[in-house]
């Protein structure tokens, strides 16, 4: 897993053994994501959405124009349109996203519990909303990684009071989230990694 170096985080997974890939969050540049991702030869096979807040999907359009031939788009069913909505997805507040022809059909969805695989990797949706309505975050299998989008960081959770966000369900989402899991690492939409457990410290008794 890598960190391109954005404000907002981009993850890549890889399949060492195929070299096919899955990016988290095309944030802001897609020259330079395309650059690392071509530096690092990998052949992306998907770009999956946390959530479809602008300062996590601002070059999705750039990759989708790289890659389209072989790249699938996944973002939870309760955010797709909100890709296309300029007050869900937060325009008004981030001036990004500034899409001329992507449009819903290119724009697959999933739900909670469905299995994403990339080569021999499985991840898991994990739909925690409450930052928005689709917000989800994404366990790789068979490891101690989870991907948190805007759910979780370091020392806080995600900001509840745009538009779809909840307080309530954030809370379940959270309660969700440590009721099952305790010693990951988190890797969020914002900031550096943090043990789970230690996350859980600083923002529990927020709730």
């Amino acid at each position: 897993m890598q960190t391109l170096g954005h404000i907002t985080n981009s993850y890549i997974i890889q399949d060492k053994d195929t070299a096919e890939a899955l990016l988290v969050d095309p944030a802001y540049n897609a020259e330079y994501i395309i650059s690392v991702l071509d530096k690092l030869g990998i052949n992306l096979k998907i770009i999956y959405l946390t959530h479809c807040h602008g300062d996590h999907i601002a070059a999705l359009e750039g990759l989708y124009d790289k890659y389209k031939e072989n790249v699938k788009i996944l973002i939870h069913e309760n955010d797709k349109d909100g890709i296309f909505d300029d007050y869900k997805n937060c325009k008004y507040i981030i001036g990004e996203p500034n899409f001329t022809h992507l449009n819903l059909d290119k724009i697959d969805t999933v739900k909670d519990g469905d299995i994403i695989k990339i080569g021999s990797v499985s991840l898991e949706v994990i739909h925690t909303p409450g930052h928005t309505d689709g917000s989800s975050i994404l366990y790789l299998l068979n490891s101690n990684i989870l991907i948190t989008g805007d759910t979780i960081f370091s020392d806080c959770h995600g900001r509840t009071d745009l538009k779809s966000g909840s307080n309530e369900d954030m809370k379940e989402s959270l309660n969700k989230i440590f009721s099952r899991f305790e010693k990951e690492t988190i890797y969020p939409g914002h900031g550096l990694e943090e043990n789970l457990r230690n996350a859980k410290n600083k923002i529990y008794f927020g709730l």
